[in-house]
């Protein structure tokens, strides 16, 4: 919506050459539609524009954010400028422009929303491990969008094969000492992918020894 506002007296008005009818009848100085996006990531930025119908004699500009805590203009005072966001919600873009004789007020309104919540854990299992011996790596999707797809790689140590067993669960067979990390990633069907997470794999020449049954294990 658009505010006309003269800001002379209608006296000094009447001196040069306005009559009441003609403020009446709608703005005649400064005319703007302001533009700016339908929708923006809180970690985006977007251009917004006035969109001079008419720039008037001695344009101004003045863009204001409410709430303002929303986010801050690049140049407020330009009639084409960028707006970075810094909380989520609906922010009212507000343009306030005149020429001197004329005022008008308008405004639009942008969603600001928050990246996408795709997060994954991975666990293994043994985490210690001996040579030779299978090890199981389990990635899931923990966040509020589903990650549809789990890739799990290798990011460091002796090289070894991973074999899928199913959507983000593999197995591995290391064959010499060290230790070696893993990492896996998740990616939603929209294409947003996770953080990385890893898990750290250690081998040594012998598993874990195994604890005897409950009462020594003797007959």
């Amino acid at each position: 919506m658009t505010q006309c506002i003269t800001r002379l007296p209608l006296a000094i008005l009447a001196t040069m050459g306005f009559t009441l009818v003609l403020l009446l009848t709608g703005c005649t100085g400064i005319s703007v539609q302001p533009s700016c996006p339908t929708e923006l990531d809180v970690s985006e930025s977007g251009a917004v524009s006035a969109n001079e119908q008419n720039p008037g004699a001695i344009a101004r500009y003045q863009w204001e954010a409410i709430p303002s805590n929303m986010g801050a203009f690049d140049d407020p005072t330009a009639p084409t400028t960028i707006f970075r966001p810094d909380a989520t919600g609906d922010v009212e873009l507000k343009l306030t422009a005149s020429d001197g004789i004329y005022q008008v007020i308008s405004s639009c309104v942008t969603k600001i929303i928050g990246p996408p919540n795709v997060s994954v854990s991975l666990s293994a299992s043994p985490q210690t491990a001996g040579i030779d011996e299978v090890v199981t790596l389990t990635c899931l999707s923990t966040g509020d969008v589903a990650a549809t797809i789990l890739s799990v790689t290798q990011v460091s140590g002796p090289a070894i094969r991973i074999s899928d067993i199913s959507p983000g669960v593999v197995t591995i067979r290391p064959l010499v000492e060290g230790t070696t990390r893993f990492q896996c990633i998740g990616e939603s069907g929209a294409g947003e992918s996770s953080n990385p997470v890893e898990v750290t794999i250690t081998v040594s020449a012998e598993p874990d020894p195994v604890p005897p049954p409950p009462g020594g294990g003797r007959r």
